[in-house]
């Protein structure tokens, strides 16, 4: 193999590719480009490179491609050597199989299936089906059509020995008479033997393949492809050999293709969810009943400044001792934890934290699987909150408090100013008198209140009417009432039953109740 790499100043790549080929056509290059966006690409795989991958690329996975780049070139060498083997040898007159021709049939399936069973590129695959059938059968062209399970239509996916645009035009939909023909028969179409009374259309499209071979490739009873064959380099046509060589093949490569499929499937499948975890800000982890780490993605590495890629396979005790006493526990069925706060291992910030047993078919506990998030910023909010709570409560309080001392203050300025000028009327100074006493008496109300509230004392329950604290708070709030001509309708539904409850904390409660309604209603 060769790797071709685009740093050499004025090197044309794609003219290399071409020349190197030209002396060697089996020769695997992987070609180097600065950018998977770069215009080169198409034309390196066009000229047969094996492959073009990004600069920088990742270590073990260019070594994969090495790898596999090498077997390619193994395959491609042995099944030449076998074939120029197998050509050398007389042909007998018999019908029977050589020796030869068996050793070369059993030793080509051997390499074959050795070859397509490590490949899980879908593409790859179809590719080295196609160079491999060439080489083996010394083929003009050949072409491999697969099916579009949305289009319903069989589309080419390689080929070698085609014009691209003569290639790229072969589309045949299902319904179609030469799919419908190799799906119905199963067999392998030979040209040579067919009859005129196949029909015109499918005469047409067998001509379109421009093949000596055409063959469906058939998984679980379903036509998925179509392998076509064009006439022999050296002339001589498809011996019997040939063909159940072919036959064979092509049962392998279907199985190959349909597990190369179901392995992309699954692998797109398992990349989607891997960027869903991804992008979950929560952590998420996943263990095996043996408390192995199966699961970890991105957010959990953040919360737990652990490495998800190294993190997997190990045990949960590498999480902490409360994370891992979590998780042992829902996986011996002794319970799952939702809503629970718990201490980071790492710094100690809260998280919330939920546990659940994951369950086979038989409902038998086979995992555990925990979700977890940084409370911080939700903790932080919830004080920010508070601490607004907190100041818009005391504003409040100090703007009622300074009302409140303020009612009361008012009339003693008002005597105060005038006790100079009317001291001698003695109808005055009691007056002054009774009004002061009272004003000051409200004034010792409130800073009882005040410390009544500072203390925050439990409730003195004893029975307690409802009917008659409700009386007294309205009658305490007559004149203001009277003043906003305010009508109040009474409608008490208990009688004279009474509860337990603390007479004076009631009281003070509908007061602060009606109060707020009092001064709601506008002034008339």
């Amino acid at each position: 193999f060769l790797i071709l790499d685009s740093f050499l100043t004025g090197m044309d790549q794609l003219a290399v590719l071409n020349k190197l080929l030209s002396f060697q056509k089996l020769l695997p290059v992987i070609a180097l480009v600065p950018s998977i966006h770069s215009p080169l690409i198409p034309e390196l795989k066009k000229a047969g490179a094996y492959a073009v991958i990004e600069k920088p690329f990742d270590k073990r996975g260019l070594l994969e491609l090495v790898e596999r780049a090498a077997e390619r070139r193994q395959l491609m060498g042995e099944i030449e050597y076998l074939r120029e083997r197998k050509e050398q040898q007389p042909q007998e007159p018999s019908s029977a199989p050589s020796n030869d021709s068996r050793y070369f049939s059993r030793e080509v399936l051997r390499r074959f299936s050795r070859a397509i069973s490590h490949v899980r590129d879908h593409a790859k695959l179809i590719d080295l089906a196609i160079e491999t059938i060439v080489e083996t059968f010394n083929a003009g062209k050949a072409i491999i059509l697969l099916l579009d399970p949305r289009t319903g239509r069989y589309k080419p996916s390689s080929f070698s020995g085609y014009q691209r645009e003569i290639a790229e035009s072969l589309v045949f939909g299902r319904s179609d008479d030469l799919p419908a023909w190799l799906s119905k028969h199963r067999q392998i179409l030979v040209i040579d033997e067919l009859s005129g009374a196949l029909g015109f259309e499918l005469h047409r499209q067998i001509g379109l393949l421009e093949a000596d071979i055409i063959i469906g490739l058939f998984t679980q009873g379903n036509m998925i492809g179509i392998l076509a064959i064009g006439k022999k380099i050296v002339g001589k046509s498809y011996s019997e050999d040939d063909l159940r060589l072919l036959s064979i093949m092509t049962d392998y490569l279907a199985i190959a293709i349909e597990n190369a499929a179901l392995y992309r499937d699954i692998a797109a499948q398992r990349a989607h969810n891997e960027k869903v975890l991804n992008s979950l800000k929560t952590g998420v982890i996943t263990v095996n009943l043996p408390g192995e780490i199966t699961t970890f993605n991105k957010a959990a590495g953040n919360i737990l400044k652990l490495t998800p890629g190294k993190i997997i396979g190990e045990g949960v005790e590498r999480l902490g001792s409360r994370f891992a006493d979590l998780l042992r526990r829902t996986l011996a069925g002794e319970g799952e934890y939702h809503r629970l706060e718990v201490q980071c291992p790492v710094n100690n910030k809260p998280l919330g934290v939920g546990v659940s047993a994951m369950v086979d078919d038989s409902g038998r506990v086979n995992g555990a699987v925990m979700v977890f998030t940084d409370l911080s910023k939700i903790k932080k909010l919830e004080e920010q909150t508070k601490e607004h709570e907190r100041i818009k409560f005391w504003a409040v309080l100090a703007g009622r408090l300074a009302h409140e001392v303020k009612n009361p203050l008012v009339p003693i300025k008002t005597f105060a100013q005038l006790l100079p000028e009317r001291y001698d009327d003695q109808n005055f100074r009691e007056e002054f008198y009774l009004v002061v006493n009272k004003e000051i008496d409200r004034l010792n109300d409130i800073s009882t209140r005040l410390t009544r509230f500072a203390e925050s004392p439990r409730p003195s329950k004893k029975p307690a009417g409802i009917n008659e604290v409700l009386e007294e708070v309205l009658e305490s709030l007559a004149p203001r009432l009277k003043a906003k001509k305010i009508r109040v309708t009474r409608e008490f539904k208990l009688g004279k039953e009474k509860i337990l409850a603390d007479g004076d904390l009631l009281r003070e409660a509908f007061t602060n109740i009606l109060d707020n309604a009092v001064n709601a209603v506008g002034n008339p």
